[in-house]
C-alpha cells in the first residue's frame, strides 16, 4: 500500500513508524485518496481513549481516533 500511495502522488515518501510503535496502516479508496493511521502514545490522547492518529488526503483532515477505521469528525 505504501508504494501505491507514493505512485499516486499523495506522498513523496511514505514514512515508517518509529521504533516501539505499531506499524502505520496505509489504505486508499477507489478514488485513490490516501489514508495513514498510526499509534499515539501521548497521554493527552491516550487518557481520552484515542490511541491512533489518522490523516485523510481526500478530506484534508487529521485527527485522533480510537481505531484506524474511524473517520475524522
Amino acid at each position: 500500500m505504501k508504494a501505491l500511495i507514493q505512485s499516486t502522488g499523495e506522498l513523496t515518501v511514505a514514512p515508517d513508524a518509529p521504533a516501539e510503535y505499531a506499524p502505520y496502516e496505509y489504505t486508499t479508496n477507489a478514488g485513490a485518496d490516501a489514508r495513514i493511521c498510526g499509534q499515539v502514545k501521548a497521554k493527552k490522547y491516550v487518557n481520552q481513549g484515542w490511541n491512533r492518529w489518522r490523516w485523510d488526503s481526500g478530506s484534508g483532515k487529521t485527527c485522533a481516533v480510537v481505531n484506524c477505521a474511524d473517520a475524522c469528525p
